[in-house]
């Protein structure tokens, strides 16, 4: 990486996460006397569920329960992430909520360096104004009827992932399962350029904790991968018709069977070796065979 592109990733990531914990701590330096502002994020709801479940974890379980009800039931491993951030939170000597929010901060951090990452290894036209807009680009407005007036909010402004401020440090799990979809995608497009077997497993071992933290991740994937293979195929058939046009084999007929060069570019030959992805390549005719 070029200095200027860290610091314009610096610049414009710390601009964003700034404003994001901009709520949080303006909330608790003006809690009034005799009361402290309890770092709510988000929902109120899900924000002290996930802290209750930090909380068990904290006190020694290792799968989630229902500590407030008579009820015999099985401790379950759904969110039972929670419990295991609530161990790191007590080992490190720290409060729920403020580990709560560490975590969030770096893995929305994390997620923002791999999306810089993947706009880069693309080699997308203008990687910093793609980037730009990735991160600041926000809904658009349309106007509702709120209890008879007409009031102009966002599109989808029930859901709060979508706000760009909000989004660039949201839930643990949601931000956990952007960064693995991130590294995802990256390790396709690694997978499609050399097809190893290490990129493989690799996503493999991805999807199954996807799975498990944030399954609308991974859903993602098996709903575009099938088709954009599909269309990755197509495009892969037409572009390999269309260099091997430019490679005439009728003109070889007239070539001496101890033809071992061809006369012909360096950079032509050069394309049809890459297309094959081979170092050299026999072609048979009825006059011999000819090695380019």
């Amino acid at each position: 990486f070029k200095i200027r592109n860290i610091l314009f990733f610096s610049i414009t990531t710390g601009i964003i996460l700034t404003l994001n914990s901009i709520p949080l701590i303006t909330q608790a330096r003006h809690a009034p006397p005799g009361r402290s502002f309890t770092l709510i994020n988000n929902n109120t709801k899900d924000y002290y569920f996930y802290l209750a479940l930090m909380n068990e974890g904290a006190n020694g379980a290792t799968l989630t329960y229902d500590p407030y009800t008579s009820e015999p039931h099985q401790p379950s491993i759904i969110f039972s992430y929670f419990l295991w951030l609530g161990k790191i939170s007590k080992l490190l000597g720290l409060s729920n909520a403020v580990t709560y929010h560490l975590t969030r901060f770096l893995l929305g951090f994390l997620f923002l360096l791999t999306s810089y990452l993947l706009i880069v290894y693309l080699k997308i036209p203008f990687p910093k104004l793609t980037y730009f807009f990735f991160l600041f680009s926000a809904p658009f407005m349309h106007t509702i009827n709120d209890y008879g007036k007409l009031v102009s909010v966002p599109y989808m402004n029930w859901w709060n992932g979508v706000d760009p401020v909000r989004r660039a440090a949201f839930l643990p799990h949601h931000m956990l399962g952007g960064l693995l979809f991130v590294i995802s995608i990256i390790l396709i497009f690694k997978f499609m350029s050399n097809p190893h077997r290490k990129y493989l497993i690799m996503l493999i071992l991805l999807s199954a904790t996807m799975a498990f933290v944030h399954t609308p991740s991974l859903l993602i994937i098996l709903l575009v991968l099938p088709a954009s293979i599909i269309l990755y195929l197509v495009i892969l058939y037409l572009n390999h018709q269309l260099k091997f046009s430019i490679f005439n084999f009728s003109r070889l007929s007239g070539i001496p069977p101890a033809a071992r060069q061809l006369p012909m570019n360096d950079k032509i030959i050069q394309l049809i070796k890459d297309e094959l992805n081979v170092k050299e390549v026999k072609i048979t005719s009825g006059d011999g065979e000819l090695t380019v």
